[in-house]
């Protein structure tokens, strides 16, 4: 399943070379990946790949964005004549020929090259939605853990009156979005603290190791 780093590395290797290619078409091999009208995507120009927790958001004119989430085995591959990037899930499709039996989603640019959305089980997903529907989408999201409001006093807020293990509190979305079971467990042995301890009994010293330096958890991004 691909954590937190993983997407933004994905999002990284696709905001390098997908603005500007122009969608000129979409074949969608399996309709439980992609919501929304195909014919809404042709000759639209990509302008920005950004991300917010795990969903990785495709900005297109006209008030409309592709979203996409790789949940447990997804991949987005893009493909041209001299480059293969992005990345997802690891299998043999980073490297062999595509489409394979498990693309789900193609899209073939102006140009010539191709993005390909691959998903072993069918758990991802991709969508279109407007501005709108972006912003109410992601309003359930609390900061990423690499965001400024990602503060200790931030999680003091949010955990003072929350029993729960820390380890769970951390990975729920609107306290953290998008950090996994891995990152958690990874960001508390860093900081030396339990994983069972309820969220409410850390002091904020504590919450400042967990944060690690300037605020942030002590993973790479």
């Amino acid at each position: 399943m691909p954590e937190l780093p993983e997407v933004e590395t994905v999002r990284r290797k696709l905001q390098e070379i997908l603005p500007g290619k122009i969608i000129q078409s979409i074949e969608v091999f399996h309709d439980k990946s992609f919501r929304g009208l195909e014919k809404d995507l042709l000759g639209q120009e990509i302008k920005e790949v950004t991300r917010k927790a795990k969903v990785i958001r495709i900005h297109l004119p006209d008030n409309k964005n592709l979203l996409t989430h790789l949940k447990m085995t997804g991949q987005l591959i893009y493909v041209d004549e001299e480059t293969r990037a992005g990345g997802g899930h690891p299998t043999a499709d980073w490297v062999k020929d595509l489409p394979s039996s498990h693309t789900r989603i193609t899209y073939q640019f102006a140009d010539g090259s191709k993005l390909f959305f691959n998903d072993q089980r069918i758990f991802g997903w991709m969508k279109l939605l407007t501005d709108e529907e972006v912003l109410a989408d992601f309003a359930k999201y609390g900061p990423d853990v690499n965001e400024d409001e990602a503060t200790a006093e931030y999680l003091q807020e949010k955990f003072k009156n929350r029993r729960i293990p820390v380890k769970q509190a951390i990975m729920m979305n609107p306290i953290m979005a998008g950090l996994g079971n891995i990152y958690a467990c990874d960001a508390l042995n860093i900081a030396q603290l339990s994983p069972f301890r309820p969220a409410k009994s850390l002091s904020l010293e504590e919450l400042e190791r967990l944060m690690g330096v300037k605020g942030k958890f002590a993973l790479v991004f």
